[in-house]
């Protein structure tokens, strides 16, 4: 089963884990930030997809 991430701590973790390779490591505050924008975590909680998301927004940072 998988388990429903709500914090922004817990999802930089896993973020930095299964994405090591990408443009940078993110921290809790870069988390919070893009919430509050609305870019990621939409529902209350984090799914696969604002992985997606945070890599393609560190990816566009490197260009």
């Amino acid at each position: 089963m998988t388990q429903l991430i709500t914090s922004p701590e817990k999802f930089a973790v896993l973020f930095n884990a299964k994405m090591p390779g990408a443009y940078g490591q993110v921290t809790a505050d870069n988390i919070r930030e893009m919430t509050t924008c609305g870019l990621i975590g939409r529902y209350g909680y984090f799914i696969h997809l604002d992985i997606e998301t945070v890599r393609a927004i560190l990816q566009y940072e490197q260009l």
